[in-house]
């Protein structure tokens, strides 16, 4: 992929609506996985899947939260290129990057921090659920369409054109003059569409959709790629649709991944 530095100019911290860390409850019961004919056949059948009720993040994992982690538990998953400094042995967040969603968090890296908080990366088809709603066929988590106001993908024109946003940005502020819409998906979740593409627990199958398992998946049992949901700022709309689905090597960490945690009910 390539290699993009976010815009370095902006440096205020931008104060959003949502509280960070908070986690928005998805309730039990069926959603409508996948897309219909049309799209990738990696989406396709779309069919009716049960999950229990879980926990999922509101917002993406910031660089702040993310500098916690690293200062109890070592420097083992730091990344110079991290919107994170390291002074003294302590890392904190670089000025102004508070609320930015860290990346360059290989799987291993976001499985340990979720770990650390008593979590776990949410599966594939919770995080679907979570971005798309129970029985909506919805293409975004916004609804059918989406608007530039709605999400950070690439051309949208959001004063952060050239890297990720703050998490929850897209909640109806207005920001040097661009005003955003209040975009969360149908369970509250922000940023489900653009920003970062976001891990998730499974192993890729491109076929994986064609099993017929209906209650809880969790994916293959092996493989040698992580899917990845979600899109980023630097894809187009059709990449940020709900059923689109993607992956990368889990020891891979750039500008374009990052992650949410999720949290079973018991």
């Amino acid at each position: 992929m390539f290699a993009i530095t976010p815009d370095s100019s902006i440096s205020a911290r931008i104060d959003v609506t949502v509280v960070l860390g908070d986690m928005v409850w998805v309730p039990a019961g069926s959603f409508l996985r996948g897309s219909k004919p049309g799209h990738s056949q990696s989406e396709e059948p779309q069919r009716t899947i049960y999950l229990d009720g879980y926990w999922i993040d509101k917002c993406e994992v910031t660089n702040a939260q993310f500098a916690e982690f690293l200062n109890a538990m070592g420097s083992g998953f730091f990344d110079y290129q991290m919107g994170i400094i390291q002074r003294r042995g302590k890392f904190t967040a670089a000025a102004g990057k508070e609320d930015f969603p860290v990346a360059y968090v290989s799987w291993f890296g976001a499985q340990a921090y979720a770990k650390w908080l008593g979590k776990r990366l949410p599966t594939e088809a919770e995080w679907e659920k979570a971005a798309r709603g129970n029985f909506d066929d919805r293409d975004f988590p916004v609804g059918k369409h989406l608007k530039p106001n709605q999400a950070n993908y690439r051309g949208n024109n959001d004063p952060f054109e050239m890297g990720p946003s703050p998490v929850g940005f897209f909640n109806g502020q207005t920001f040097k003059g661009f005003k955003t819409e209040n975009s969360p998906s149908m369970y509250g979740a922000y940023d489900m569409a653009g920003n970062l593409f976001e891990w998730v627990s499974d192993w890729y199958d491109k076929n994986y959709y064609k099993w017929n398992i209906k209650s809880n998946p969790k994916g293959p049992g092996n493989g040698q790629e992580r899917s990845v949901r979600g899109g980023s700022w630097f894809d187009i709309p059709n990449r940020l649709r709900t059923g689109y689905r993607s992956s990368a090597s889990p020891t891979i960490h750039n500008e374009f991944i990052g992650f949410r945690c999720a949290k079973s009910s018991d």
